[in-house]
């Protein structure tokens, strides 16, 4: 039997999946990419709360998780080297 935490929790990855997940795809057009950062926005935002927000408060608590998910995911630019100038 799963614990009142729990169903909350379950409860919330229900009414915002579908929204997170569509607002992540949206950012890196690619669905497989969505999919990890969702799953792992989730996985975040259990780990740090030992009560799950309210679901008029989730959306405003999830976006920020999300884009943060984003930017660790995205590749790094590494800029390029500068061109060394030329002797005479």
């Amino acid at each position: 039997m799963q614990t009142t935490m729990a169903l909350r929790f379950n409860r919330l990855i229900e009414l915002n999946y579908q929204p997170l997940f569509r607002f992540a795809a949206l950012l890196c057009g690619s669905p497989e990419t969505a999919l990890t950062l969702t799953h792992r926005t989730f996985r975040r935002a259990h780990a740090r709360t030992a009560q799950p927000a309210a679901p008029a408060d989730a959306k405003r608590w999830l976006l920020p998780l999300l884009l943060l998910e984003l930017l660790e995911h995205r590749p790094r630019h590494h800029p390029r080297k500068t061109a060394q100038p030329v002797r005479r």
